[in-house]
């Protein structure tokens, strides 16, 4: 008799961050029934496995560094093998866009953090709780925010209900992304070539879910980074004021052969991309030597992220540079030239203008400070 087959197994893990260990426990024994019954009843065709860990600390800070939070959570669903992790801490948050938050998701590292900080104690803490972590699971499987349903979480803390079911739509889309989680990693796969080859295992990594992967890069909007990182566009700008009021800038810009240009600027791009990638440390956010699909598949996002803004910094240079070209007399320029200038000679100065900029916009990147940078990247949203 042939036996029934398994249910995909989901594994998200509960980091449960308090001032004391029974603090912790007693929470963990009340969320987990909760959630393990909200997501069973909704999704009977998967198997739930929740796991707790304990994680004090013994800070007397009223507001916690959330970013800590967050790499905190990865690195234990990285060691531990969890599909999603999401830490609880019995402290109030410290917000990047606000004064403070009570949860913020991760979805590039498919991790989230909750306080239980902003929750008045009683009956109902367990459940806006778990309303929250509902709400959290379903941003970072891919569920837009302020949808209706169990994504629908309101500003106030006290207007927070028990977690409604999700929808229709929202559950179709859940099992397609539920069931990418729940296929074998790569390196649960001991016939899996380039195990330990780097290049290969990221590129297979990248195969295994192209669309999870550029999903989550879409999510972060990256084409706004420009405008969001203030000294990366400063010294972008800078460089171009500099590139226009120079005469010889001019005569090479107008000058240069359209295909140097392409490669130029293909190559500033990626060299910016690099030095913002390696110069911010934004690989570094598990152990060093721990190789694993989910490692190298959150290491692609936050590189394509990045690839993506210095993509955008360009066309908006080019675009700015452009314009402000098209003001200067056409005799001014000749002068400068010895040419006079037309269209095409414009859209090869701008473009050369641009890639400088890229390559001074990276300079000013790694001048951000580093856990501002990280933030804007890691999360989502501050709810």
């Amino acid at each position: 008799m042939d036996s029934e087959p398994q249910a995909p197994l989901i594994q998200i893990g509960l980091v449960l961050s308090s001032g004391s260990s029974d603090t912790g426990s007693s929470v963990g024994e009340v969320l987990v029934p909760a959630l393990e019954k909200q997501l069973a009843e909704q999704f009977p065709a998967f198997s739930w496995k929740f796991e707790t860990v304990q994680s004090r600390h013994h800070t007397e800070d009223e507001l916690r560094d959330p970013l800590h939070l967050i790499e905190t959570a990865f690195r234990e669903k990285v060691a531990r093998h969890w599909d999603t992790a999401v830490l609880v801490t019995d402290t109030m948050l410290r917000g990047t866009t606000r004064p403070f938050a009570a949860a913020i998701p991760a979805s590039a590292l498919e991790v989230g953090v909750v306080s239980r900080g902003l929750f008045e104690e009683g009956a109902d803490d367990c459940d806006k709780t778990t309303a929250v972590i509902i709400y959290l699971l379903g941003s970072l499987w891919g569920l837009p925010p302020a949808s209706p349903g169990a994504m629908h979480l309101p500003e106030r803390i006290c207007d927070i209900e028990p977690a409604a079911p999700f929808t229709e739509k929202q559950r179709e889309w859940l099992m397609t992304r539920l069931t990418e989680i729940s296929d074998t990693r790569l390196e649960e796969n001991s016939a899996a070539p380039g195990r330990r080859n780097l290049p290969l295992f990221y590129l297979r990594s990248l195969a295994a879910n192209p669309r999870g992967v550029f999903s989550d890069v879409l999510g972060y909007r990256p084409w706004w980074q420009p405008f969001r990182l203030s000294r990366l566009t400063a010294a972008a700008v800078v460089s171009m004021l500099f590139v226009f009021l120079g005469a010889e800038a001019w005569e090479i810009g107008i000058h240069l052969d359209p295909k140097v240009l392409a490669t130029g600027a293909v190559l500033s791009v990626l060299a910016a991309t690099a030095s913002i990638y390696s110069g911010q440390n934004l690989s570094e956010i598990a152990p060093v030597g721990a190789l694993s699909e989910q490692l190298a598949r959150t290491r692609l996002v936050l590189f394509f992220c990045v690839l993506i803004g210095m993509i955008s910094l360009g066309l908006v240079l080019f675009v700015i540079s452009l314009l402000a070209a098209s003001v200067i007399p056409g005799h001014r320029l000749e002068v400068w030239t010895g040419v006079r200038p037309e269209l095409a000679h414009l859209v090869r100065f701008s473009t050369f203008a641009a890639l400088l900029g890229v390559l001074a916009g990276a300079l000013g990147g790694n001048l951000e400070e580093n856990q501002d940078l990280k933030a804007r990247f890691f999360f989502d949203e501050e709810r």
